[in-house]
């Protein structure tokens, strides 16, 4: 943070982000999973999740989260 001179400031629910943010989106987490696919609808996505994980050493998960706070630097 020093280097990039950024000035760290602590939100209402206690996270950290940055003074210097034109936006702040604030979430607590809700899940995380790793996809199968056939957890999705469209066969692009199935398709997509299918190429994602050809290599077994590519390892992905999918983070989710309630907005709870959002702040817009005007």
């Amino acid at each position: 943070m020093k280097e990039v001179e950024l000035t760290s400031v602590q939100t209402p629910l206690g996270d950290m982000s940055f003074k210097e943010a034109r936006l702040i989106i604030e979430c607590v987490l809700t899940a995380i999973t790793t996809p199968n696919p056939s957890d999705f609808y469209s066969q692009e996505s199935k398709d997509y999740i299918d190429e994602a994980y050809k290599d077994a050493n590519e390892y992905r998960k999918l983070v989710f989260g309630e907005i709870t706070h959002v702040w817009v630097k005007k």
